[in-house]
């Protein structure tokens, strides 16, 4: 028997490219306070980009542009790393890829 908790990772990392599934999914650990409401967010922006094909060039010369597909890139680390802290239980610092400066916060259950 597995637990409700991993029952949304496993359910969410099946169905990443379904839109619906994904939203309700994901407002679900926001319920369960594994990912926040600005998680939330910028999950379904970055989701909407891919899914309607925007196409993003990294350019070194436009500046703003690598910025974005960075900062995107590192939220979502953050989330990858938050749902593995929740399916193996860890407690304790990590650093907030998400946060400029990557500053240090504490998972607590």
């Amino acid at each position: 028997i597995i637990s409700v908790e991993m029952f949304y990772l496993i359910t969410f990392l099946y169905l990443m490219h379904y839109s619906k599934p994904i939203v309700l999914i994901l407002k679900s650990l926001v319920d369960l306070d594994i990912l926040s409401q600005s998680m939330h967010s910028n999950w379904q922006a970055i989701r909407n980009e891919s899914a309607h094909g925007i196409e993003r060039k990294l350019s070194f010369e436009d500046e703003s542009s690598l910025e974005k597909i960075l900062d995107d890139s590192n939220f979502l680390e953050e989330v990858f790393f938050r749902l593995i802290f929740h399916i193996i239980g860890y407690t304790g610092e990590f650093y907030q890829f998400s946060q400029y400066g990557y500053p240090i916060t504490s998972l607590k259950n």
